[in-house]
């Protein structure tokens, strides 16, 4: 698989990388994302899916 096909399809990177990924979604009709959040604990796991959670709220 094409490292640009796994960059188009997948939130991996900084949280600004992040953002301009839900953006772009969004303003192409993507309304369900599904989230398989990093961490190797269950608490990292939920730190995490609760950050990707308020940058996903806080697009326009």
């Amino acid at each position: 698989m094409p490292d640009e096909m796994v960059l188009a399809t997948t939130l991996i990177g900084t949280e600004q990388r992040v953002r301009e990924r839900l953006q772009t979604w969004r303003d192409t009709g993507v309304d369900i994302v599904r989230l398989y959040p990093a961490g190797d604990t269950l608490d990292e796991k939920i730190t995490t899916l609760a950050r990707a959670v308020e940058i996903a709220h806080a697009i326009d």
